[in-house]
This record gives structure tokens, C-alpha cells and sequence, in this order.
């Protein structure tokens, strides 16, 4: 079925509800337009701008005078298989019926179908009326209406902007280090000056057996002793290293596109919540975007 929008477009040749529906709106990145041919024979050219996240193109025409009548294509991918740009490509249309009016020639009256159909394709055998303009029953088919063709006119390649402080590269290589340095130990002195980097083995039972300049005993709870202070030390290191750690904030939404007609930028931003020393990354991105919705030309004044 044919949106209230376009149905609207059909009947009157009205973009205001389009309009409505530009950057943002459902997925969609931009609208754009094109001059209006004046006669029956003739040819018009457009501008619009696509990227990864938005290779696919519809479009529609107005057909004057018409009860609801148009030409268009509805989500035509301009990216291929090979994740490459189109060149060009080139569609043969025929007419469409929006379905919200019942008229069969150019000049009917409006007779408002209700409820409104969906949307068809004018055959030559459909509308099956003797009084549809389109009416050959003879035709296998009716020749194609208008040629649409897709030319690829300049291809964009964006860098990514990053902003960063070179120190703190320098920065994240000392807590490396100082990393490395925490997970050993000092050396500890237990009872009769026995290092307690020495030790050897547990046994299952009874006293612990270490090996110095003689042999000594080390009881459990200086062994269990040991073992809590290590266990200590390795905290305290990891909630440093976690209080280093560089926290960013969320990223803003994208900005306008800074351009008034024609391809522009668009930028989004994100700042340091918590400033860790090991805060690399992006603090700004930037996109390419489309302006020429925004253009000064007038369309579809008839």
C-alpha cells in the first residue's frame, strides 16, 4: 500500500509530507530533487550523495495530468557484490497507479478509491477497462516510459580525525613497566634472616623445609603470613592500575550537516570522564553528509 506521503505526492504532486521525512527519518540520510520536465518528451538530472550505511536509492515522478499515476524505484542498491560503487546503471521504468484513485485517462475526474488499493503497474491489459489510456489488449507488454540511468560522478575517501596526547603513550609505557614491577615481590626477611624467596617445598605435614646458609624451619602461619601479603600487594596493584585507566564518555549525537547545498561534514563528540593516564582513542569523528535537500532550486512547481 501507498504511505499517506506518497499517495499525496501522487494525486497532487505535493513533496511537503516528504519534506517532513528527511535526514534521520527511518533510516533515511537525505532527500533530494530534481527540475520538473515541462513537456511530454524530455529529460531531468539530479544531484545526491551516498555512503557505506546508505547505498540505497528510491525515487518517484509525478506524472502530469494523472489521477494518481508515477514512474519510480523503490530501493535500488548502488553498491554491488563486490562492495564497489556503480559506475552507472541504467533502469528501463513503466508507469505505476498509486491506488487512491480510480481514474483510467490522463484527465479523469478524482474519484477516490476507497479503500485505496495497492500499489500496480499499468500493463496493457490492467486497468482491464476499454477506457484506460494504457489499454491495448494486443501489447504483450507497453513499452518502457522513461529511462532511468545512475552515473557515479566522484568517489570520497574520509580519514578518521584523532585527537590525543603523545605523552600519555609514553605514560602507558611506564605502567607497563611499573606493572611488571609490582607483581615482584620484595624480598622477605622471615625468622633467622631466611629470605623468603628461597623457599623450596611444603611438606604435607609438620613444619615448612627451605634451604639457606643452614637448614630452618618456618612455621605455617609465617608461610600463610607470606602468602596474605603477596595476595595484598597484587590489590593494591590491580586497583591502581584501575584507577589509571582513562574513562570516556559516551558519544554525542551526530551534528547538522554543515552544508547548505551540496556535500558537507558532519562531526559527533565524545569528552574524558575519568582522565586515567592511559587515555588514547578518538575524542571527535567526522562523516561525510548531503545538503541538497537544502537547495535553493524550486521542484515540482507546475
Amino acid at each position: 500500500m501507498a504511505s499517506k506521503a506518497m499517495r499525496h505526492f501522487a494525486e497532487l504532486g505535493k513533496t511537503d509530507l516528504f519534506d517532513a521525512q528527511r535526514q534521520g527519518f527511518d533510516g533515511i540520510m537525505d532527500t533530494f530533487g530534481a527540475d520538473a520536465i515541462p513537456r511530454g518528451d524530455g529529460q531531468t538530472t539530479a544531484k545526491f550523495y551516498l555512503d557505506s550505511n546508505h547505498s540505497l536509492v528510491s525515487l518517484v515522478v509525478h506524472m502530469v495530468p494523472s489521477p494518481d499515476w508515477f514512474i519510480g524505484v523503490n530501493s535500488i542498491n548502488l553498491c554491488n557484490a563486490h562492495n564497489k560503487w556503480e559506475e552507472r546503471k541504467q533502469l528501463k521504468l513503466t508507469l505505476m497507479d498509486a491506488g487512491s484513485d480510480s481514474g483510467f485517462t490522463f484527465t479523469s475526474p478524482n474519484w477516490e478509491s476507497d479503500p485505496p488499493a495497492p500499489i500496480s503497474i499499468i500493463t496493457s491489459k490492467y486497468p482491464d477497462h476499454p477506457a484506460s489510456s494504457f489499454f491495448y489488449p494486443e501489447l504483450d507488454h507497453l513499452p518502457a516510459i522513461a529511462t532511468l540511468q545512475f552515473i557515479k560522478i566522484k568517489e570520497y575517501n574520509l580519514k578518521e580525525q584523532f585527537s590525543f596526547n603523545f605523552a600519555s603513550v609514553v605514560d602507558r609505557q611506564e605502567d607497563v613497566i611499573s606493572n611488571k614491577v609490582s607483581d615482584q615481590l620484595p624480598p622477605l626477611v622471615l625468622s633467622s634472616g631466611i629470605n623468603a624467596q628461597h623457599v623450596l617445598s611444603i611438606g604435607s605435614d609438620g613444619p615448612i623445609s627451605v634451604t639457606h646458609t643452614g637448614r630452618r624451619r618456618i612455621s605455617r602461619n609465617q608461610l600463610r603470613a607470606l602468602r596474605m601479603r603477596k595476595l595484598k600487594n597484587r590489590r593494591k596493584s590491580k586497583q591502581r592500575k584501575l584507577a589509571e585507566i582513562c574513562t570516556l564518555s559516551e558519544w554525542s549525537n551526530w551534528s547538522p550537516c554543515n552544508a547548505t547545498c551540496g556535500t558537507g561534514s558532519s562531526v559527533r563528540r565524545r569528552s574524558v570522564v575519568n582522565k586515567g593516564r592511559t587515555c588514547v582513542g578518538p575524542l571527535e569523528e567526522s562523516s561525510w553528509c548531503s545538503g541538497y535537500s537544502d537547495c535553493a532550486e524550486k521542484y515540482f512547481k507546475w
